[in-house]
């Protein structure tokens, strides 16, 4: 099916994209930016490319981040904790610590914009879309401007890799191929934990072979790094290092995770690591919030393979899925929220076959998702006290902070009021009778 030309889009559609498009060359300015020397160094991206650099010095890829800034004088942006991200990054990042840190982190960001232009179109070829190239750039010009996309891009993120991953996973489970499907996912789950939730889903839905392959494929990879870790490396990764982001940004105002809500609520919000709002708890009760915590997370995730489980598609399920993959962990920032571009193309096709049951849910989680972080800058600002560096706020005015979670669970519900497929017709609806 042939994407529509904006030509003859309603006048507001048109003003609409013009703007879009405008926000998204001051977003690709901000990028382009970020890789300035004096930037650069401020990227998140380091982290990994010291993870490959160290393993080529001879040192542990996990030292911790002050003394490999301190050695190969990256800035000064130094968490006090090893990398954060799994053994199997390693694996990826060590050609990239042949480069230079901005040659490398050049590289990595046409990785991730090539990484999501060819999730966004193979997602759209999936469901029978044929965007013509002016549409694909127009598309991607007017996506810089949203602020995720922004973020992932300045950042240096890993997530729009993982989102090409996840597409080309769903894509190839909708069309029947298993072992495919599960290979990719495997690898999305072992870069960064990204689509765990969707091996029970896979399991639940009696997808067994799917299931297996993504985690043998996970642990494959995870493998693969003994030579480098050894066993007790590679443990020690999943016993202590992974957990030390959760202690430093659990309380960060805008860590949306439902883990955080407990923290929040009894402890209150802020972090020692990095920079953010601060506020007391809404009951001050430290010894609840653990506990809290922990059921907020699992209510969250155990609602969303529940409902995945019960999706009338493939489509649908991966959909919720990917959903409850975002806001699986302790931590979810901002540009997790890209791994939902295959989502998106799921909901349109869903609304341009009429199969969509809750379009008003669609709109509204669209509307809560588009809402820029500067906006919740500027409320979060409102009524500060206390030094400049370290502004204290109302505990209410943190609630601001889980927009993006009621987004993501405004989306679950619109995708999994969505009407069936016919197996093998890419997005028609499903005959009845």
């Amino acid at each position: 099916m042939e994407a529509r030309e904006t030509q003859g889009a309603p006048l507001g559609v048109r003003l609409a994209i013009a703007l879009a498009a405008a926000l998204g060359v001051l977003g690709l300015m901000q990028v382009v930016g970020s890789l300035s020397p004096e930037l650069v160094v401020r990227k998140d991206f380091v982290q990994d490319w010291m993870l490959g650099r160290a393993v080529l010095d001879g040192l542990d890829p996990y030292t911790m981040l002050p003394k490999l800034y301190a050695r190969y004088q990256a800035g000064a942006q130094a968490f006090p904790q090893p990398s954060p991200h799994p053994p199997p990054m390693v694996l990826v990042m060590l050609p990239l610590g042949l480069l230079s840190l901005r040659g490398a982190a050049t590289l990595w960001l046409f990785v991730g914009v090539g990484s999501l232009v060819t999730a966004a179109v193979v997602a759209l070829r999936a469901v029978g879309a044929r965007p013509s190239p002016m549409q694909i750039a127009l598309g991607a010009l007017c996506a810089a401007a949203w602020f995720p996309i922004a973020e992932e891009l300045v950042l240096g993120q890993l997530t729009a890799p993982l989102t090409l991953l996840l597409t080309l996973s769903w894509v190839a489970l909708r069309s029947g191929r298993p072992v495919r499907g599960g290979l990719l996912l495997g690898a999305s789950i072992a870069f960064k934990l990204l689509g765990w939730p969707l091996v029970v889903i896979l399991l639940l839905r009696r997808q067994v072979k799917a299931a297996f392959v993504a985690g043998a494929a996970a642990g494959a990879l995870n493998l693969a790094t003994l030579p480098i870790l050894g066993f007790e490396g590679l443990l020690r990764y999943y016993t202590a290092t992974a957990s030390l982001g959760s202690a430093l940004y659990r309380g960060h105002v805008y860590n949306f995770s439902p883990y955080s809500l407990g923290f929040k609520l009894f402890e209150g919000t802020g972090s020692t690591a990095l920079y953010g709002v601060h506020a007391a708890p809404f009951v001050d009760a430290p010894g609840l919030a653990g506990p809290a915590a922990a059921a907020c997370l699992l209510a969250a995730v155990g609602a969303g393979v529940l409902v995945a489980t019960r999706a009338r598609s493939i489509d649908a399920a991966f959909g919720v899925g990917v959903c409850t993959s975002v806001v699986a962990g302790p931590i979810a920032w901002s540009p997790y929220l890209v791994a939902l571009i295959p989502v998106a193309v799921i909901l349109w096709a869903a609304w341009r076959d009429g199969r969509l049951g809750r379009p008003r849910l669609a709109a509204g989680a669209v509307a809560v998702l588009l809402v820029p972080r500067s906006w919740l800058v500027a409320l979060l600002d409102v009524g500060t006290s206390g030094p400049p560096e370290i502004p204290v706020v109302h505990p209410a005015v943190t609630l601001v902070s889980w927009l993006p979670l009621v987004g993501v669970a405004l989306l679950i519900l619109a995708v999994s009021s969505m009407g069936g497929l016919e197996p093998g017709h890419g997005s028609r609806p499903v005959a009845k009778g």
